[in-house]
């Protein structure tokens, strides 16, 4: 398939600004009575990892086909990204995690608005795209937009002290530079996901680099470092990132259905995910147990131990893995797959709420 490149664009881009921040949005319609399902990308990427769109790319290598293909709509939002051509303005070096939600939202309200969709959205984060749930969830209540539930893609939560903090450089603008940082690393992951298709080139490795990365806003990489115009460096702030969910309490999440992938090139992702996020998901079903109920279920021991067993089973019930590694949706096996699991996970939470309802009483 040929991609249009219009200014650097791909066919079906949109150079828009919200929150006062240049961002690029993508949207595939399905059906409109089905929800939105809303991809954010990680740290030093545009959200086209979701879509494609470079010369010769074929759409079966990419979410955005299969998402459509059971009936949800899709969107996709890059946040402000510094790129080699410039797609955007570099306006915004300091632009932070709550900002970040509130970008993503607004552009959400838009797109339901215009093609007069309902307000139901999945939310699909892949890497750091993780750190926007917590913004993503407050500045939707603020919008009448309601989370389904949240797809984490090989995803890291807003928790602190669960990675190290990488070598960090800003450029001329004030963005995190991301290619040379990571580019081996990503480079890795997409030769991984072409073995596993068959050796299919699904991005070329010159096109990865120059039209799907580029140099991000520090402050929402939750690394405790911010940017400052004053001093025109970046400077130690450990509250940075952590702003939006330390105000937020886990019960307040929205449900959590996590994909891992299963590759040692990969290991963090591969190892923690599957628990970092049942963790979360956790103590939202434990949080959301009213005091007065939790005093019935002691004294109904048969009753509180199928809680238990409930809570217990979730993180299992609600979690898949994908093969590969921290590009494991991208590639026509992948990306079919992680489609495949968000109608999966939509059935099994009617089943889980279901039943946790019913052991609550």
């Amino acid at each position: 398939m040929t991609a249009s490149h219009s200014n650097g664009l791909y066919e079906g881009e949109a150079l828009t600004t919200a929150s006062d921040a240049p961002a690029i949005m993508y949207f595939k319609r399905g059906n409109p009575s089905k929800p939105l399902a809303i991809f954010i990308p990680g740290a030093a990427h545009l959200a086209r990892v979701s879509y494609g769109g470079h010369t010769g790319y074929d759409p079966k290598d990419f979410i955005a086909h299969w998402l459509p293909e059971h009936g949800y709509n899709f969107l996709a939002i890059s946040y402000p990204l510094e790129t080699e051509p410039s797609l955007m303005p570099t306006t915004r070096p300091e632009f932070t995690v709550r900002e970040w939600g509130a970008q993503a939202v607004e552009i959400t309200r838009q797109i339901i608005d215009r093609e007069n969709l309902t307000n139901n959205v999945i939310l699909l984060v892949w890497s750091m795209g993780g750190k926007i749930i917590q913004p993503y969830v407050l500045a939707a209540r603020e919008l009448s937009i309601d989370v389904n539930f949240v797809v984490p893609i090989v995803a890291t939560p807003a928790i602190r002290g669960v990675r190290e903090k990488p070598p960090l450089t800003p450029s001329e603008a004030g963005y995190a530079t991301g290619l040379g940082l990571t580019d081996r690393y990503f480079l890795i992951q997409l030769q991984e996901q072409r073995a596993i298709n068959g050796g299919k080139p699904i991005i070329p490795e010159e096109v990865y680099l120059r039209e799907y990365m580029g140099n991000f806003p520090i402050g929402v990489g939750c690394y405790g470092v911010k940017w400052s115009h004053q001093e025109q460096a970046f400077v130690v702030d450990a509250n940075t990132g952590y702003e939006v969910a330390d105000e937020m309490a886990l019960a307040e999440l929205p449900f959590v259905c996590s994909i891992s992938c299963d590759s040692p090139a990969d290991l963090r992702h591969s190892v923690a995910d599957k628990y970092t996020w049942g963790f979360m998901l956790t103590f939202k079903l434990f949080g959301g147990i009213k005091p007065s109920v939790r005093a019935a279920l002691h004294r109904n021991a048969e009753e509180g131990r199928e809680v238990i067993r409930l809570i217990h089973s979730a993180p299992e019930i609600l979690s898949a893995t994908v093969e590969g590694g921290h590009d494991c949706f991208i590639g026509e096996r992948g990306a079919k797959r992680t489609a495949e699991l968000v109608v999966e996970f939509e059935k099994r939470l009617v089943n889980f709420k279901q039943e946790f309802a019913a052991a609550l009483g």
